[in-house]
């Protein structure tokens, strides 16, 4: 069971962390004018606020 908390937790760090690279992404798209067309911002925000609800879920002692 541990193992399966761990994998969860894991997983929602790395969704966490593509949803912080999207959002990045979007910001220099719009600092630097480099004009991609590519409004990705609402799905970084998204995979940000997935991933940190399954790492919070999965440090929670006790759920199972």
């Amino acid at each position: 069971m541990s193992a399966e908390v761990n994998k969860k937790k894991i997983t929602g760090y790395i969704m966490a962390i593509i949803g912080f690279i999207i959002i990045l992404y979007n910001a220099l798209n719009y600092i630097f004018g480099w004009k991609l067309d590519t409004p990705v911002g609402v799905i970084g925000i998204i995979f940000v606020a997935i991933g940190m609800g399954m790492v919070r879920k999965s440090s929670k002692p006790g759920k199972e």
